[in-house]
Parts: C-alpha cells; sequence; structure tokens
C-alpha cells in the first residue's frame, strides 16, 4: 500500500493524540464549564471524559461530532472505545480533500499494478480459495484493505472552514 498521509507538524501530531471528546471541544473553542453545560453533563463529568478516566457515552460523542460537523470525531470514538472497531476498521488520518484524493488514486493504481482484478478473477473461478491461492488471496485483501482506507480517508477529509468559523459539509 502506499503511504498515506500523515502531519509532520508536531502540534498537529499532539492533537491527533488527543480523544475525540476533546479534540471536538477545542474545536468549538469552548471552554470546560461551556461545554458540560451544552451537553447537558457535570464538568468534572467531561474532564472524566476528556482525560479518559471515564469512557465518553455514544449519544453524548455524536451530539458533538454534529455539532462541530466533524463526523470523524465519531469514528475515532468507536476504534477507541470497542476493541471490535479497532480490529475492523482501518485507521484514519483527517487529511485535505486534495491529500484524500491522491490517496485513493494511489491505492487504486496500486491495484492495476499489482493485477489485482486478475488474480481475484483467477481464484473466483472455481468458487474455492485453495492452499494454493492462499497467499495471492491474503494479497489481494491486503491491497483491498488500502483501497478501504483511502475511501474512509476521503470521507472523512478535513473539511473547510468558512469566515463565520462553520464547517463545510
Amino acid at each position: 500500500m502506499e503511504a498515506v498521509y500523515t502531519s509532520p507538524d508536531p502540534e498537529t501530531r499532539a492533537e491527533e493524540a488527543l480523544l475525540p471528546i476533546k479534540k471536538g471541544r477545542i474545536m468549538t473553542g469552548l471552554t470546560q464549564d461551556a461545554m458540560a453545560e451544552v451537553l447537558g453533563v457535570d464538568v468534572r463529568t467531561l474532564r472524566r471524559y476528556e482525560s479518559g478516566e471515564d469512557p465518553t457515552p455514544d449519544a453524548i460523542m455524536l451530539e458533538l461530532a454534529e455539532r462541530v460537523k466533524c463526523p470523524i470525531l465519531v469514528y475515532e470514538h468507536l476504534k477507541g472505545k470497542y476493541h471490535i472497531a479497532d480490529e475492523l476498521m482501518p485507521s484514519v488520518k483527517e487529511v485535505t480533500l486534495s491529500q484524500a484524493v491522491v490517496n485513493l488514486l494511489n491505492a487504486l493504481e496500486e491495484l492495476e499494478r499489482q493485477h489485482v482484478a486478475s488474480k481475484l478473477l483467477a481464484m473466483a473461478s472455481d468458487g474455492i480459495i485453495d492452499m494454493t491461492e492462499a497467499a495471492h488471496y491474503s494479497f489481494v485483501l491486503s491491497k483491498l484493505d488500502g483501497v478501504r482506507q483511502a475511501v474512509e480517508q476521503l470521507r472523512y477529509h478535513k473539511k473547510e472552514v468558512n469566515d463565520e468559523g462553520e464547517r463545510a459539509l
């Protein structure tokens, strides 16, 4: 798989390490007191969510993500909260639209370069994957995982902020 874009900027990397609830609050520009009021929780509860001491309830995370128009916060929340989600969902970094498109096109070109479609057709022709095809099968799945990751990156790309401070859809 082609390398995906990650920020070399230390401040951006530090922000990526924040729990989604804290990242979302910072995006709103609200204090913990103000955000706690908006979400209908006690400020001590919000602090425990932001520190990771207590898990953030899904409904609160969903409300915050909708408020800041940043659905990747819910994606990150699910991956962090549920082991099975972390296993099944690809890691996704929020990148600009142009970076997400480039990553997707690179992943699709990699499928073509590696003749993944022909390998997949050959395996499917008899309806089974036998022992001689197992390595090809794993290879095909790894390449498709790269495309899946790039698609999710496109879905959750960084939304531009307009002059009023609102994020685009």
